[in-house]
């Protein structure tokens, strides 16, 4: 991008894909079900399944990677600190297609990785009768690599030297002059877990008989 101050990267720079995020060829997602009658008399039945989720980055307005459309200078978000409204940029305006500092930035993280779920279940029927159906199981999913905004350009706590006039010589990279005080970045840092029991009653229907079906559902994890 010519013109671009020392420090902000564009796709086709030194070091910088093409498509800001690696291709990731190790992104295998494999899937099994198991199901099994332990007595053989039909009235009886255990099944399970376990599967791995990934889920692609978007683009666009609303996507998780607003990086492409969000640039400088194409869109810039300035910063203004105390403004006075009458002059909020104090005579100084931002120009159309320039690149005016500090400002706002959305980066991403050079490593960032598909984000992917883990989903499994564990489940026991047992039929009575020929029309009465009980279950109980039990349904998991942990998510690994989600994404989500955090400062890129932190302030580091220094205890008895920490004071509000020294909060941008104290930033992890206090030399920075595009951004301080704000940079995003999107990182891969959240992990998510949940564990459900649910138990369910049924009738078992044959064409045009009408039945019911109660569950219940609770969180344990």
């Amino acid at each position: 991008m010519p013109g671009a101050p020392t420090g902000l990267l564009y796709p086709d720079d030194p070091g910088v894909p093409a498509g800001l995020i690696r291709t990731q060829t190790t992104a295998v997602a494999p899937r099994i079900g198991l199901a099994w009658d332990p007595t053989g008399s039909g009235r009886w039945l255990i099944t399970s399944a376990y599967g791995i989720f990934y889920e692609p980055y978007y683009t666009g307005p609303g996507g998780p990677l607003q990086t492409p459309i969000s640039a400088p200078p194409y869109l810039q978000t300035t910063q203004v600190n105390i403004p006075n409204f009458a002059d909020p940029f104090n005579g100084n305006p931002p120009i159309q297609g320039e690149f005016s500092t500090p400002m706002t930035l959305l980066t991403l993280d050079p490593g960032l990785s598909l984000p992917y779920a883990q989903n499994w279940n564990l489940n026991i029927q047992r039929a009575f009768g020929g029309k009465l159906l009980f279950e109980i199981g039990f349904v998991g999913t942990n998510g690994t690599k989600l994404p989500r905004f955090i400062e890129g350009n932190p302030t580091i706590y220094v205890p008895g030297q920490s004071t509000e006039d020294n909060v941008n010589q104290r930033r992890l990279y206090s030399g920075c002059t595009l951004t301080q005080p704000d940079n995003s970045l999107y990182s891969e840092n959240l992990l998510t877990n949940y564990l459900l029991l649910k138990i369910t009653m049924a009738t078992i229907q044959a064409d045009g008989q009408i039945g019911w079906w109660c569950s219940i559902t609770t969180s344990i994890k």
